[in-house]
């Protein structure tokens, strides 16, 4: 078999995973809620592809599947993103890194002595994660904080009306 690959399906495609294993003297193999996977040569793909359609997911490291992706990040990607912000604080740069995993993210933020406002209002909007009002009332608390609410047009009518 050439390079090991693995086509990862929903566990209710089980029986029929089981009918191409038998018939094409496959392995599958048990990858938790993500399914089953077949282990396959990468030659292979087209033809498992016509007989099941398009898979979940595939590839040839499937240690991460989507179950998994919060455990690679904290695995693999905070610890660099740490690393890259010791390097930028060490330096004097800014560092905002959101990494999206399903239902959560991760975070890495480093503010250097001239971070813009530009990467302030970045970093409330990643944190205000989609909710519109949670942003314009993060934006808002900011920049009252750094005394520039009226050089905004929109902020300043807000901070008139009393919201705070």
């Amino acid at each position: 078999m050439d390079e090991s690959w693995e086509l990862v399906y929903p566990a209710d495609r089980y029986a029929d995973l089981k009918r191409l294993e038998r018939r094409r003297n496959l392995i599958i193999r048990n990858r938790g809620q993500a399914g089953y996977a077949l282990q396959i040569s990468k030659a292979e793909r087209g033809d498992i592809v016509a007989d099941l359609g398009e898979p979940a997911a595939e590839g040839a490291d499937t240690r991460y599947l989507a179950i998994d992706r919060e455990k690679f990040y904290d695995d693999h990607i905070a610890p660099a993103l740490a690393d890259l912000a010791k390097q930028c604080e060490a330096n004097g740069l800014s560092l905002l890194a959101f990494c999206e995993y399903g239902d959560g993210y991760g975070h890495t933020r480093m503010f250097g002595p001239d971070a813009s406002n530009a990467m302030r209002i970045i970093d409330a909007a990643g944190q205000a994660n989609g909710d519109i009002d949670g942003l314009v009332f993060a934006v808002y608390r900011w920049a009252k904080a750094e005394g520039i609410v009226d050089t905004s047009l929109v902020l300043g009518l807000l901070g008139r009306v009393g919201n705070e």
